[in-house]
């Protein structure tokens, strides 16, 4: 009979264990679910809030707006009276003391019935578990978590020109047609044979004059005075009759060159010295002219400057110039014949802009070995070189909790599965952040006295970016060095420190001083907020959810969120991180397991102090 017991109370047992366990945990569903109903409706509220429809005899213009005495004003007489008036008089006010002066004080007993059956409960529980359940386990749940952050950077680049020299020239053309003109009066004649012999006559030289190298084109001769009929002019290869009058005639040699001899003789007289008087006295004389295409085709060489540059030169500013490639002189041959020419340098490297790397917002991200670079675009470029990239990072967060198997249903009762299922490591710091956003927004609301109604209010600001002279006032961090950033003043500084603090937006860039064409001077552009949290909600909520843009670099716009934009912002996509460390102020804001962790202590002790005092 003893053994049948057993086998009749094991499956009481059983069925017991497994009643508890499920119990248990339907209990927190419930509660987990109700949470999560619950979830976001401080921020959501936000979107559906209208006060008319929430206040039942709602007015924008109550009676007790007459003790109103402006935003400036610190206290109010007429409003303090009034109050300790009612206070005194009126039916609520009395029952108000009343109730303040008579309420007793809340006693919370031990003893209390809702408390002592939960003790009690808590007393037994080895004997209704007779202290172990063999039907569940622990397990350990892990889960990876990718969240994508956005930032931006501004990567190491040199932005130049480059001005290239090389030797070209001109072919001059010098050559014109001219006459050479042989004249008898100004050469001298002697005799030639005895006037026997064909060869027997008065014979000279030209010489012909220098830079006349050529082609004859046309030959003319003219003889005035006592031409013979008989005689014979032998001059460039032909014999010409030398009878008074004009005629032409056609060389056989064809062209001249400078200090070339040309023979003419006076052939076939019968007294050669008679003839050579008759030329010499120059009472008689003649003219060959001689059309001759004279000059030359000379190479002029000269140096040629070819310029690169992948980007419009007007809207940058010049730093420095840099000869690359050494002067001297170089040759070229052209037709081959050499030419040397001479130049200061040969290559010049014009540089327009250039900058380091500065991580900006991704510092922190590139030195995190969990994130990964998944996306890059250009914010600004000179030309096709990008200045400033806006990065995402993927990260990945590593979430672990510790649950019960218990007949193959997984069981958490302590909350920690919900990391998990909620998909976020830090749901506590944003949660508390979202209602940081909401309670600045409140203060700046509240701050403010007119119709059109904004929050976080930005306000814009400018610095220099480099420039000839100077370094670049427009960096994104190292400005506590203050190295070689004496010449920035003290709101470019300022700025910079602000940069440093995650409190600005970046816009663009613009040339903001130009003459005749050039720019001599290029700034950035950013709307600056008073902390991390109008940062935050500015550039995600406003730029990224409802795409306002903050205007143009020459014109900021870094206006308030208006009520009505503020409402369609989505606090949950919203990334705080960057708000943490002004969150805390000092305080340690615990992530969801050590909360988790906190609550399991802390009932741990409870129930020792419990336990001890049933002793």
């Amino acid at each position: 009979m003893k053994q049948r017991s057993k086998f009749f109370f094991l499956p009481l047992f059983i069925s017991l264990v497994l009643m508890t366990t499920s119990d248990a945990n339907d209990k927190y569903k419930e509660g987990a679910d109700f949470a999560k109903s619950i979830q976001g409706q401080g921020t959501n509220q936000l979107n559906s809030f209208s006060a008319p429809n929430t206040f039942p005899g709602f007015t924008a213009t109550p009676p007790e707006t007459g003790y109103y005495g402006g935003e400036t004003s610190m206290s109010n007489a007429d409003i303090l009276n009034a109050g300790n008036h009612a206070l005194n008089t009126s039916e609520v006010g009395k029952v108000a003391q009343e109730s303040l002066l008579n309420r007793p004080s809340d006693q919370l007993s031990l003893d209390a019935p809702f408390i002592d059956n939960g003790f009690q409960i808590q007393d037994k529980a080895d004997i209704i578990t007779e202290g172990s359940n063999e039907f569940c386990e622990p397990v350990n749940v892990n889960k990876t978590e990718i969240n994508t952050f956005r930032c931006d950077r501004a990567p190491a680049i040199e932005v130049a020109c480059t001005r290239t020299a090389s030797i070209d020239g001109t072919w001059v053309d010098s050559t014109a047609d001219v006459d050479v003109i042989i004249d008898s009066r100004q050469l001298f004649f002697h005799a030639i044979g005895t006037g026997k012999e064909y060869q027997s006559g008065a014979s000279t030289t030209f010489v012909v004059p220098a830079n006349i190298n050529g082609p004859i084109l046309s030959a003319t001769m003219t003889h005035i005075g006592m031409g013979s009929t008989y005689l014979m002019m032998q001059v460039l290869g032909v014999e010409v009759n030398i009878s008074d009058g004009t005629r032409n005639f056609t060389p056989t040699i064809t062209a001249l060159t400078a200090g070339q001899q040309i023979p003419v003789n006076i052939v076939l007289s019968s007294s050669p010295s008679a003839t050579v008087n008759f030329y010499n006295s120059k009472q008689h004389w003649f003219t060959v002219v001689l059309r001759v295409h004279t000059g030359s085709r000379e190479y002029q060489p000269k140096v040629v400057w070819t310029e690169s540059c992948p980007f419009n030169k007007a809207e940058e500013v010049l730093i420095t110039s840099q000869c690359v490639e050494a002067g001297g002189n170089r040759t070229i041959t052209v037709e081959g014949k050499q030419y040397s020419v001479y130049s200061d340098c040969w290559k010049y490297k014009d540089t327009y802009f250039s900058q380091v790397a500065d991580n900006g917002t991704c510092g922190k991200y590139m030195a995190d070995s969990a994130c990964t670079l998944s996306s890059q675009k250009c914010l600004t470029s000179i030309g096709n070189i990008c200045t400033q990239e806006q990065v995402y990072f993927s990260c990945e967060t590593k979430i672990s909790g510790e649950a019960q198997l218990c007949a193959g249903e997984l069981v958490c009762n302590d909350g920690s599965c919900d990391l998990l299922n909620n998909d976020k490591s830090n749901s506590f710091g944003n949660a508390v952040s979202g209602l940081a956003a909401l309670a600045a927004a409140g203060e700046d609301v509240a701050a403010l006295n007119g119709i059109n109604v904004t929050a976080f209010t930005g306000a814009p600001k400018s610095c220099r970016q480099a420039a000839a002279g100077f370094s670049n006032c427009c960096k994104d961090s190292g400005w506590g060095a203050s190295i070689g950033l004496a010449h920035c003043d003290s709101d470019e500084k300022a700025l910079g420190e602000a940069k440093e603090r995650l409190l600005t937006v970046y816009i663009g860039d613009y040339c903001s001083r130009k003459v005749l064409g050039v720019c001599l001077q290029k700034k950035k552009s950013y709307c600056q907020f008073d902390s991390k949290l109008a940062q935050i909600i500015q550039e995600q909520g406003r730029g990224w959810q409802l795409g306002v843009n903050f205007g143009s670099a020459e014109s900021p716009n870094c206006r308030g969120i208006t009520i009505d934009e503020l409402q369609r912002i989505l606090f949950d996509k919203v990334d705080f991180s960057n708000f943490y460390s002004d969150l805390t102020g000092g305080t340690t804001i615990p992530v969801d397991a050590d909360i988790i962790s906190r609550v399991k202590e802390q009932v741990a002790a409870s129930m020792q102090q419990q336990s001890a005092r049933g002793k």
